[in-house]
């Protein structure tokens, strides 16, 4: 695996984990997890690239969206949330490691 998966998993895990704890309903947009994801890391990323990263999350089941003009409106499914908080696996997206992990 190189650099640029790694980062794609890492950024897939982290959004997951952004829209999980955002709320108890477990909805976000794709404007404001693009915020959050560019202020909590040290290699930031277009809102089009998280958009990307969100239909990839879609395509697997681990949230559902909405379009609202340009923006993504998103909401995690049960798997989602699982695998958010490290109860289950998904290929292409990183292990949540409670321990020090993302």
């Amino acid at each position: 695996m190189n650099y640029a998966e790694i980062l794609r998993e890492d950024t897939r895990l982290m959004l997951l984990r952004l829209i999980d704890e955002i709320s108890d309903r477990r909805r976000g947009n794709s404007a404001q997890l693009t915020d959050l994801h560019n202020r909590l890391t040290t290699k930031p990323i277009a809102h089009d690239e998280i958009k990307t990263e969100l239909r990839w999350l879609a395509e697997r089941q681990l949230l559902e969206i909405d379009e609202a003009g340009s923006v993504l409106m998103v909401t995690l499914t049960e798997r989602g949330h699982e695998v958010a908080t490290g109860a289950a696996a998904m290929a292409g997206v990183a292990r949540y490691a409670p321990w020090g992990g993302v």
